[in-house]
Protein backbone atom coordinates (compact mmCIF):
# COMPACT_ATOMS: atom_id res chain seq x y z
CA UNK A 1 0.00 0.00 0.00
CA UNK A 2 1.33 3.30 -0.55
CA UNK A 3 -0.23 7.06 0.22
CA UNK A 4 0.45 9.81 -2.15
CA UNK A 5 -0.03 13.38 -1.15
CA UNK A 6 1.42 16.76 -1.05
CA UNK A 7 4.57 15.44 0.54
CA UNK A 8 5.04 12.91 -1.93
CA UNK A 9 4.69 9.36 -1.80
CA UNK A 10 4.27 7.57 2.02
CA UNK A 11 5.20 3.89 1.61
CA UNK A 12 5.54 0.75 4.91
CA UNK A 13 8.10 1.48 6.57
CA UNK A 14 9.65 -1.32 9.16
CA UNK A 15 11.87 -0.27 11.95
CA UNK A 16 14.83 -2.08 12.93
CA UNK A 17 14.80 -0.61 16.83
CA UNK A 18 11.29 -0.89 18.66
CA UNK A 19 12.82 2.39 20.40
CA UNK A 20 12.58 4.08 17.01
CA UNK A 21 8.63 3.03 16.87
CA UNK A 22 7.56 4.15 20.10
CA UNK A 23 8.68 7.66 19.45
CA UNK A 24 6.65 7.67 16.92
CA UNK A 25 3.66 6.40 19.17
CA UNK A 26 4.65 9.05 21.70
CA UNK A 27 4.62 12.12 18.94
CA UNK A 28 1.60 10.80 17.22
CA UNK A 29 -0.15 10.05 20.88
CA UNK A 30 -2.79 12.87 20.99
CA UNK A 31 -4.60 12.15 17.36
CA UNK A 32 -3.68 8.22 17.97
CA UNK A 33 -5.00 7.80 21.44
CA UNK A 34 -8.03 10.93 21.09
CA UNK A 35 -10.27 9.43 23.75
CA UNK A 36 -7.37 9.23 26.30
CA UNK A 37 -3.36 9.78 26.99
CA UNK A 38 -0.50 7.94 26.44
CA UNK A 39 3.28 7.72 27.73
CA UNK A 40 6.25 6.45 28.31
CA UNK A 41 6.11 4.46 31.67
CA UNK A 42 8.97 2.22 32.57
CA UNK A 43 9.32 1.37 36.54
CA UNK A 44 10.42 -1.76 37.34
CA UNK A 45 7.54 -3.79 38.64
CA UNK A 46 8.05 -7.19 40.22
CA UNK A 47 6.52 -10.73 38.92
CA UNK A 48 4.78 -12.02 41.42
CA UNK A 49 5.71 -15.69 40.83
CA UNK A 50 9.11 -15.51 39.96
CA UNK A 51 9.93 -12.60 41.96
CA UNK A 52 11.47 -11.19 38.39
CA UNK A 53 11.80 -7.41 37.64
CA UNK A 54 9.98 -6.85 34.62
CA UNK A 55 9.30 -3.28 32.98
CA UNK A 56 6.63 -2.08 30.75
CA UNK A 57 6.65 0.55 27.87
CA UNK A 58 4.02 2.83 28.45
CA UNK A 59 0.93 3.99 30.37
CA UNK A 60 -2.52 4.72 29.14
CA UNK A 61 -5.49 6.07 30.91
CA UNK A 62 -8.44 7.76 29.31
CA UNK A 63 -9.59 10.81 29.65
CA UNK A 64 -11.72 10.78 32.59
CA UNK A 65 -9.01 8.96 34.25
CA UNK A 66 -10.85 6.10 36.19
CA UNK A 67 -9.70 3.24 33.24
CA UNK A 68 -5.65 2.16 32.76
CA UNK A 69 -3.43 0.06 30.38
CA UNK A 70 -0.33 -1.15 30.86
CA UNK A 71 1.09 -1.53 27.24
CA UNK A 72 4.04 -3.24 25.48
CA UNK A 73 5.16 -2.15 21.84
CA UNK A 74 6.49 -4.87 19.96
CA UNK A 75 8.03 -5.05 16.66
CA UNK A 76 6.44 -7.74 14.68
CA UNK A 77 8.14 -11.07 13.78
CA UNK A 78 7.83 -14.89 14.35
CA UNK A 79 11.19 -14.86 16.59
CA UNK A 80 9.95 -12.24 19.19
CA UNK A 81 7.16 -14.17 19.66
CA UNK A 82 9.13 -16.06 22.95
CA UNK A 83 10.34 -12.96 24.20
CA UNK A 84 7.43 -11.28 24.14
CA UNK A 85 5.08 -14.02 25.78
CA UNK A 86 7.79 -14.00 28.67
CA UNK A 87 7.53 -10.65 28.89
CA UNK A 88 3.36 -10.01 28.76
CA UNK A 89 3.09 -13.26 31.51
CA UNK A 90 5.20 -10.88 34.14
CA UNK A 91 3.53 -8.15 33.29
CA UNK A 92 -0.15 -10.08 34.21
CA UNK A 93 1.14 -11.00 37.17
CA UNK A 94 2.39 -7.56 39.12
CA UNK A 95 0.79 -6.87 42.24
CA UNK A 96 -0.13 -2.85 40.80
CA UNK A 97 -1.71 -2.20 44.20
CA UNK A 98 2.09 -1.80 45.73
CA UNK A 99 2.83 0.78 42.77
CA UNK A 100 0.52 3.66 43.43
CA UNK A 101 3.63 6.28 43.52
CA UNK A 102 4.79 5.22 39.69
CA UNK A 103 1.34 4.93 38.29
CA UNK A 104 1.07 8.57 39.95
CA UNK A 105 4.46 9.66 38.41
CA UNK A 106 3.16 8.66 34.97
CA UNK A 107 -0.05 10.29 35.60
CA UNK A 108 1.77 13.68 36.30
CA UNK A 109 4.06 13.34 32.80
CA UNK A 110 0.45 13.57 31.63
CA UNK A 111 -0.11 16.95 33.10
CA UNK A 112 -1.88 16.37 36.22
CA UNK A 113 -1.38 18.48 39.39
CA UNK A 114 0.58 16.16 41.90
CA UNK A 115 -2.22 16.32 44.74
CA UNK A 116 -4.71 14.76 41.60
CA UNK A 117 -2.21 12.54 40.27
CA UNK A 118 -1.39 11.17 44.04
CA UNK A 119 -5.80 10.63 44.42
CA UNK A 120 -6.48 9.06 41.16
CA UNK A 121 -3.30 6.67 41.48
CA UNK A 122 -4.72 5.28 44.33
CA UNK A 123 -8.21 4.59 43.03
CA UNK A 124 -6.91 2.96 39.86
CA UNK A 125 -4.37 0.99 41.71
CA UNK A 126 -6.79 -0.38 44.06
CA UNK A 127 -8.20 -2.04 40.63
CA UNK A 128 -6.15 -4.57 38.11
CA UNK A 129 -5.12 -2.56 35.00
CA UNK A 130 -6.36 -3.64 31.96
CA UNK A 131 -3.25 -5.19 28.56
CA UNK A 132 -2.58 -3.95 25.43
CA UNK A 133 0.33 -4.41 22.95
CA UNK A 134 0.73 -2.36 20.33
CA UNK A 135 2.32 -4.18 17.08
CA UNK A 136 3.64 -2.81 13.81
CA UNK A 137 2.56 -5.40 11.60
CA UNK A 138 -0.83 -8.43 12.17
CA UNK A 139 1.94 -10.76 12.70
CA UNK A 140 -1.25 -13.69 13.98
CA UNK A 141 1.13 -15.89 16.16
CA UNK A 142 1.82 -12.54 18.10
CA UNK A 143 -1.78 -11.54 18.36
CA UNK A 144 -3.07 -15.08 19.02
CA UNK A 145 -0.93 -15.19 22.07
CA UNK A 146 -1.38 -11.62 23.01
CA UNK A 147 -4.84 -12.43 23.28
CA UNK A 148 -5.07 -15.60 24.98
CA UNK A 149 -2.89 -13.49 27.89
CA UNK A 150 -5.60 -11.16 27.90
CA UNK A 151 -3.76 -8.08 26.09
CA UNK A 152 -5.64 -6.27 24.03
CA UNK A 153 -3.86 -5.60 20.68
CA UNK A 154 -3.91 -2.79 18.47
CA UNK A 155 -2.05 -2.84 15.38
CA UNK A 156 -0.60 0.63 14.15
CA UNK A 157 1.25 0.48 10.51
CA UNK A 158 3.81 3.02 10.10
CA UNK A 159 4.79 4.43 6.20
CA UNK A 160 7.80 7.20 5.51
CA UNK A 161 8.83 9.49 2.73
CA UNK A 162 11.88 9.55 0.83
CA UNK A 163 12.33 12.97 3.51
CA UNK A 164 12.14 10.83 6.56
CA UNK A 165 8.52 12.05 7.56
CA UNK A 166 6.00 9.60 8.86
CA UNK A 167 2.73 8.72 9.07
CA UNK A 168 0.55 6.12 11.15
CA UNK A 169 -2.19 3.97 10.25
CA UNK A 170 -4.72 1.98 12.17
CA UNK A 171 -6.35 -0.89 10.34
CA UNK A 172 -9.08 -0.80 13.18
CA UNK A 173 -9.70 1.15 16.02
CA UNK A 174 -10.32 0.59 19.85
CA UNK A 175 -12.06 2.66 22.37
CA UNK A 176 -9.46 5.29 23.00
CA UNK A 177 -8.30 6.18 20.17
CA UNK A 178 -11.93 7.01 18.91
CA UNK A 179 -12.88 9.84 19.28
CA UNK A 180 -13.86 11.29 22.66
CA UNK A 181 -17.50 10.25 23.61
CA UNK A 182 -19.83 12.81 23.33
CA UNK A 183 -21.23 14.91 26.72
CA UNK A 184 -24.89 14.37 28.42
CA UNK A 185 -26.28 11.41 30.42
CA UNK A 186 -26.00 7.67 29.07
CA UNK A 187 -28.36 5.83 27.12
CA UNK A 188 -28.48 3.21 29.97
CA UNK A 189 -27.14 2.84 33.66
CA UNK A 190 -26.25 -1.11 34.39
CA UNK A 191 -26.03 -1.79 38.09
CA UNK A 192 -26.51 -4.68 40.54
CA UNK A 193 -30.24 -4.88 42.07
CA UNK A 194 -30.10 -3.12 45.10
CA UNK A 195 -32.24 -5.87 46.87
CA UNK A 196 -32.18 -9.79 45.60
CA UNK A 197 -29.42 -11.16 43.61
CA UNK A 198 -28.90 -10.59 39.43
CA UNK A 199 -30.83 -12.54 37.13
CA UNK A 200 -28.58 -15.06 36.09
CA UNK A 201 -29.01 -18.16 33.47
CA UNK A 202 -26.90 -20.33 30.95
CA UNK A 203 -24.01 -17.71 31.19
CA UNK A 204 -25.82 -14.76 30.37
CA UNK A 205 -26.87 -11.77 32.60
CA UNK A 206 -30.70 -10.61 32.62
CA UNK A 207 -30.95 -7.09 33.20
CA UNK A 208 -34.76 -5.47 32.95
CA UNK A 209 -34.71 -2.17 31.24
CA UNK A 210 -37.58 0.06 30.51
CA UNK A 211 -39.18 0.55 27.47
CA UNK A 212 -38.08 3.76 27.21
CA UNK A 213 -34.41 3.74 26.51
CA UNK A 214 -33.26 4.23 23.30
CA UNK A 215 -31.67 0.65 23.04
CA UNK A 216 -35.00 -0.50 22.61
CA UNK A 217 -34.94 0.43 19.20
CA UNK A 218 -32.29 -2.79 18.22
CA UNK A 219 -32.87 -6.27 18.23
CA UNK A 220 -29.20 -6.59 19.37
CA UNK A 221 -26.50 -3.77 19.64
CA UNK A 222 -23.06 -3.80 19.86
CA UNK A 223 -21.02 -3.05 22.85
CA UNK A 224 -17.38 -1.78 23.22
CA UNK A 225 -16.11 -2.02 26.61
CA UNK A 226 -12.13 -1.34 25.74
CA UNK A 227 -11.20 -5.03 26.12
CA UNK A 228 -12.97 -5.43 22.53
CA UNK A 229 -16.77 -5.78 21.52
CA UNK A 230 -19.46 -8.33 22.12
CA UNK A 231 -22.84 -8.23 21.62
CA UNK A 232 -26.18 -7.49 24.13
CA UNK A 233 -29.52 -9.15 22.97
CA UNK A 234 -32.63 -7.07 23.46
CA UNK A 235 -35.35 -9.30 24.55
CA UNK A 236 -39.12 -8.85 24.60
CA UNK A 237 -41.06 -10.80 27.00
CA UNK A 238 -44.76 -10.98 27.78
CA UNK A 239 -47.46 -11.69 25.51
CA UNK A 240 -47.63 -8.04 24.84
CA UNK A 241 -43.44 -7.56 25.01
CA UNK A 242 -43.90 -5.66 27.94
CA UNK A 243 -40.91 -6.96 29.94
CA UNK A 244 -37.87 -5.69 28.42
CA UNK A 245 -34.47 -7.32 29.10
CA UNK A 246 -31.07 -6.61 28.19
CA UNK A 247 -28.76 -9.84 27.77
CA UNK A 248 -24.88 -9.47 28.41
CA UNK A 249 -22.57 -12.05 28.23
CA UNK A 250 -20.91 -12.78 32.11
CA UNK A 251 -17.71 -13.65 30.59
CA UNK A 252 -17.02 -10.26 29.77
CA UNK A 253 -14.94 -8.88 32.87
CA UNK A 254 -16.85 -5.23 32.49
CA UNK A 255 -19.94 -7.24 32.81
CA UNK A 256 -18.94 -9.67 35.96
CA UNK A 257 -17.38 -6.40 38.10
CA UNK A 258 -21.15 -4.27 37.65
CA UNK A 259 -22.94 -7.53 38.49
CA UNK A 260 -20.93 -8.13 41.86
CA UNK A 261 -21.53 -4.71 42.62
CA UNK A 262 -17.86 -3.38 42.25
CA UNK A 263 -18.70 -0.84 39.65
CA UNK A 264 -21.52 0.93 37.70
CA UNK A 265 -21.90 0.79 33.91
CA UNK A 266 -22.77 3.48 31.40
CA UNK A 267 -23.95 2.69 28.00
CA UNK A 268 -22.66 5.76 25.93
CA UNK A 269 -24.12 6.26 22.55
CA UNK A 270 -21.57 5.81 19.72
CA UNK A 271 -23.60 6.06 17.03
CA UNK A 272 -27.17 5.83 15.77
CA UNK A 273 -26.78 2.06 14.30
CA UNK A 274 -26.77 0.48 17.67
CA UNK A 275 -23.37 0.73 19.07
CA UNK A 276 -22.38 1.52 22.07
CA UNK A 277 -19.60 2.31 24.47
CA UNK A 278 -19.80 1.05 27.78
CA UNK A 279 -17.80 3.19 30.64
CA UNK A 280 -17.35 1.70 34.34
CA UNK A 281 -17.54 4.10 37.20
CA UNK A 282 -18.44 4.14 41.19
CA UNK A 283 -21.83 5.44 42.24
Amino acid sequence: MRFIGNSGSFEKHRFGLEKNFEKQLYRFSKELFRGGMLVRWAPLLKCELTGEGVQPDCLLVNLEVDEWWVVEVELGGKSKISNMVDQLGKLSRVNYTKHVKDVSNGLKRMGLNPRTAQIKAQILCAENPRFMLIVDENQPEMINAAEERNFVPIIVHCYSNSDGEYRLCLPEEHALTKDPLPEGPPALTLRAPEQGVPRVSNGRWWLQISASSPVTNFGSINVDDGDGSFTGVVDKLGEDGEDIYLVLPIDRKSVLSIIKGNRVGSLIEENKDGHYHLQLGWE
